[in-house]
């Protein structure tokens, strides 16, 4: 998926150590989300660059609707592919996705396609017979590569 990244702030940091990051970023639609990085990637000197990104969905679980901020917490909506191959360039650059699974669950929307762990798919409002509909617990940042600099 192809996003603008917005705002980078350190989100951990211990002896002058940053060792996580929130990073805003901009969807295809428009719509602003949050992404966490606990690589750390440090993409602070890509703030209003579009990047190339393979993002990870965790299922909200216990979050009371009157308190969720969007922007940490969106609502995804689309077509599941029980099937998503990663792409080899992933797998390059992510080395814990080596250890893992090559085929993904995964939810395909307007912004593009996010992972999602099989394990989740109980969690998910099965709308029709392949649209799922879901609040984000949180989104992780597994790898990303430059689009523009």
């Amino acid at each position: 998926m192809k996003v603008l990244i917005k705002k980078v702030n350190p989100r951990t940091e211990y002896q002058g150590v940053i060792s996580d990051f929130w990073v805003n970023v901009q969807l295809k639609t428009g719509k602003l989300v949050q992404l966490f990085d606990c690589e750390p990637f440090d993409l602070r000197d890509y703030e209003n660059v579009k990047i190339e990104c393979l993002v990870l969905a965790f299922m909200a679980k216990d979050i009371s609707n009157n308190h969720i901020e969007e922007l940490a917490h969106p609502h995804l909506e689309g077509n599941i592919i029980r099937d998503y191959e990663i792409e080899k360039k992933w797998v390059d650059i992510h080395n814990s996705l080596n250890d893992h699974r090559r085929y993904w669950s995964a939810v395909e929307t307007l912004d593009g396609i996010f992972l999602i762990d099989p394990g989740d798919l109980k969690l998910i409002t099965i709308k029709e017979k392949n649209r799922i509909s879901f609040t984000v617990g949180r989104l992780d940042l597994l790898a990303w590569l430059p689009i523009e600099k």
